[in-house]
């Protein structure tokens, strides 16, 4: 029996996790994904305050244009009674 290459980069990259400089890895990593997770619920809470904020204004718009559209109705129906 003999050690294959497989066994051998496994010994390897065990050595080099526990006695490099990658013991500072697990926290940098987990850093790195704290910051991700910010990322993307500050973006999640800022796109939903633009839906509200497009969706008032949406709202607004529709009550504008159905208030003109009642008036406008409105004043044809008087006229077209006027004129009878």
């Amino acid at each position: 029996m003999s050690i294959g290459l497989g066994q051998l980069l496994v010994i390897v990259l065990v050595a080099f996790f526990l006695f490099g400089k990658f013991p500072t890895l697990k926290e940098d990593l987990t850093k790195g994904i704290k910051a991700i997770q910010d990322f993307i619920q500050d973006s999640t809470k800022e796109s939903s305050q633009e839906t509200k904020t497009m969706t008032t204004l949406q709202d607004e718009k529709k009550k504008e244009t159905t208030g003109h559209f009642q008036k406008t109705l409105k004043q044809e129906t008087q006229d077209d009674l006027k004129k009878k």
